[in-house]
């Protein structure tokens, strides 16, 4: 473990000098991966899994949570800039929509808090990652490294309270019914991609 923490910290070093762009970093990552966050105390939580959030006919919406799993995924892998979450047989792998918001009256996604995927509305070119010399990367969505937060947050059934991935969180942000989260519980996190 303490090479896992030395390697954590050598790239949230390496991570914090090109935090506002990926020039440095790469679009595709070989393999699977798991992702795990690393808060500035030191504290590493995970391997975070995809929840489930919203269902609609033939569109599936999940967030990265430390809440169980709602489905057995394999992992992740990363091309291109999109991250897709490998499924388990019979099941639909879901790819990156970025940071969104997604609601059941109209579940087109829109500009939002939460790094989402989905088995629709896929989008590439999104992440990012810089890797140090013991294979972990840290992850950047639309450049940024320092952006993401975990956060008290509250979603329709199945996922319903959990601590959830912010991506530009407010602190005056308040829960205020599904999709929302408390910004006064966010605690800044890197996000880490580790080889399964």
């Amino acid at each position: 473990m303490k090479s896992f923490q030395a390697s954590i910290l050598a790239t949230l070093a390496s991570a914090a000098s090109v935090f506002a762009q990926c020039a440095q970093g790469s679009d595709t990552l070989p393999g699977t991966f798991a992702i795990f966050t690393f808060s500035a105390t030191g504290v590493i939580s995970g391997p975070l899994n995809l929840v489930e959030i919203l269902t609609v006919p033939e569109t599936s919406f999940h967030v990265l949570s430390t809440a169980p799993a709602t489905i057995d995924w394999q992992g992740f892998t990363m091309s291109g800039g999109g991250i897709e979450a490998v499924p388990p047989a019979h099941t639909a792998a879901v790819g990156s929509l970025g940071a969104v918001s997604v609601n059941a009256a109209d579940p087109v996604p829109t500009p939002g808090p939460f790094p989402t995927w989905a088995n629709s509305f896929v989008a590439a070119s999104l992440w990012c990652a810089l890797s140090d010399a013991d294979r972990t990367h840290t992850l950047a969505l639309n450049g940024r490294f320092d952006l993401f937060a975990l956060c008290e947050s509250v979603f329709d059934a199945p996922a319903g309270t959990t601590q959830a991935v912010v991506f530009n969180a407010s602190a005056s942000a308040v829960l205020d019914g599904p999709g929302t989260y408390d910004g006064a519980s966010c605690v800044p996190v890197n996000l880490l991609a580790a080889p399964q």
